[in-house]
């Protein structure tokens, strides 16, 4: 228990300033839509009132454009995946690529997106209830790792508690589990 409290407060400290930039970045999506809506009221205000009688020259209300900074994401962020089924879906991909036997490729055909591998998956087991959506991550992980990759994937139990703090760390409302990729280290 003292070991998984440990590695929280580290993943914790790791997380810094991330919830700040999604507060930022949601908030940047927010003006955005308010500023179209702002637009086409106007739009619609100047057909109407240019339709029924001469059209006066008002000015709108304007967003400052001195807000709308371009905030650089934290450097650990480029590299998290969070969700079950994202993280479910990397998994199953690296596992994949790392079984796949060679297939040459007709120069027409795409290649196929590979993404950076999975280094360390934290759980939050201890705070599901029913804990069987989780269930499956073990064996992919048993999988990807049985079968003599570059790196091994670490599963890491997270105690109770975890998720609610992880989550406000993310600035995201849950997060049961989150993977690091090995770019990150």
């Amino acid at each position: 228990m003292n070991v998984q409290n440990a590695i929280l407060a580290k993943i914790l400290q790791l997380l810094d300033g991330i919830s700040e930039y999604q507060l930022q970045r949601f908030a940047g999506r927010k003006r955005k839509s308010k500023e179209k809506a702002l637009e086409s009221k106007k739009q619609m205000l100047e057909l109407d009132i240019s339709s029924s009688i001469d059209r006066m020259d008002e000015d709108s209300p304007s967003v400052d454009s001195d807000v709308d900074m371009a905030v650089e994401p934290p450097a650990l962020f480029r590299h998290l995946v969070y969700g079950i089924n994202e993280v479910t879906m990397r998994l199953e991909s690296q596992t994949l690529a790392v079984r796949r036997p060679v297939v040459v490729r007709l120069p027409e055909q795409p290649e196929e997106e590979s993404f950076p591998a999975l280094g360390f998956i934290f759980v939050c087991r201890s705070d599901m209830n029913p804990t069987l959506p989780l269930d499956h991550l073990p064996h992919l992980v048993a999988a990807y790792n049985s079968s003599r990759p570059p790196s091994f994937i670490t599963l890491v139990p997270l105690p109770k508690g975890a998720e609610l703090s992880l989550a406000q760390a993310l600035g995201i409302r849950r997060v049961s589990v989150f993977g690091i990729e090995v770019s990150a280290f």
